[in-house]
């Protein structure tokens, strides 16, 4: 007995790692898990509204994606966090004012579930919160236009998250008696929001007054284009030398309405002005139209082609309640189409009459 169980122990003893291995590889859970995930996320660069500056606070936005899912996407200012989103569309608003006017870096940073992170290129922004409005005051910007053998030039500083006013409007060859910022878009008229005072020691400089401000929604409009220094004469009590305040992505044109200028040609006795205001980096457009001896105009667009063509329309105008000589648009957009049109000098705008329903008034908005 003691020979076959010594016998029996080394045999077992020779089969015992066989045992094992077979036991280890058919009892296994399941596959073998699955590799890390190293893949970093793809994030785009930082968006912002468009425009040659930005101020007071501004929206930044980004879009992130990842296999394994986004966890968040943080904002950088100069290499430096200043907010971050966990859900997407993924965005943060930017309070400019907390840093000084100038450029700046702007970075999206997105993380995966898995820790990996990846960062956008740079987008280079310009902050200017104190802006400077340099501009001349003409009697060809008045409503109606006036003619005056006077000039002026107005200076003015806005801090465009306080509102404060600082500056002066300088004026030669007229004797002003009053002089004011008031709110309304070039071609239309408006109420008065500061009143400029006669300086003590230059009877031809008006100056903001001390502590003028401007509040939120004046702001606003000063940046849409629609505040004006107007300076007003004995002759001329309702404005003889007028200005609009213009941000560096606005531009101002006038043209007149003829008939001899629609297509095709039409004789007629009535007559107008337009007022073309535009941000060529947003595509807002106001127009303000005025027209007298027409008061059956049925219809007013801003149309598409060039003089002495016809074309289709793309900015309908408003005719107004109380004035029937008025057409205007206060809220129109031009897409990107339509601001190469208005660059080649393709737009125009046409007043459309019973008599004449393809246009009796016409003027071509001339860059």
């Amino acid at each position: 007995m003691t020979y076959f169980r010594t016998r029996y122990t080394r045999f077992f003893l020779i089969l015992l790692p066989f045992v094992l291995t077979a036991c280890s590889s058919g009892g296994s859970d399941g596959p073998p898990p699955p590799p890390p995930d190293v893949t970093p996320p793809t994030v785009s660069a930082v968006a912002v509204p468009a425009g040659s500056t930005l101020n007071r606070v501004v929206t930044l936005t980004a879009t992130a994606t990842d296999a394994g899912g986004v966890s968040e996407v943080r904002f950088l200012v100069d290499g430096a966090q200043v907010g971050a989103d966990t859900t997407s569309p993924y965005s943060f608003d930017w309070d400019t004012s907390t840093v000084a006017d100038g450029q700046y870096a702007l970075r999206a940073e997105a993380r995966d579930q898995a820790g990996n992170t990846a960062q956008s290129a740079d987008v280079t922004v310009t902050v200017a919160n104190t802006v400077q409005f340099q501009f001349a005051l003409s009697g060809a910007q008045e409503v109606p236009a006036v003619e005056s053998a006077g000039t002026a030039q107005a200076d003015f500083t806005v801090n465009l998250v306080s509102g404060e006013v600082t500056g002066n409007v300088v004026v030669n060859g007229i004797t002003p008696v009053a002089a004011h910022i008031h709110d309304a878009f070039a071609g239309a008229n408006g109420g008065v929001l500061i009143g400029l005072e006669q300086d003590g020691g230059n009877a031809d400089q008006w100056n903001a007054p001390a502590a003028a401000m401007l509040d939120a929604a004046g702001v606003d409009r000063l940046l849409a284009g629609a505040l004006y220094v107007n300076v007003h004469t004995a002759a001329n009590p309702s404005g003889e030398l007028r200005g609009q305040i213009l941000t560096a992505d606005h531009v101002l044109e006038f043209t007149d309405l003829e008939g001899f200028a629609a297509v095709p040609r039409v004789t007629s006795a009535a007559s107008g002005r337009a007022a073309v205001t535009l941000n060529v980096a947003t595509g807002a457009l106001v127009v303000q139209a005025n027209v007298t001896g027409l008061d059956d105009a049925s219809a007013a667009h801003v149309h598409e082609a060039y003089a002495g063509d016809a074309g289709s329309v793309l900015v309908g105008l408003n005719q107004d309640g109380a004035n029937a000589g008025r057409w205007f648009v206060e809220d129109g957009v031009l897409n990107a189409a339509g601001l190469d049109a208005y660059a080649a000098g393709k737009l125009y705008v046409n007043v459309h009459s019973p008599d004449n329903q393809s246009g009796e008034l016409r003027g071509q908005v001339v860059p």
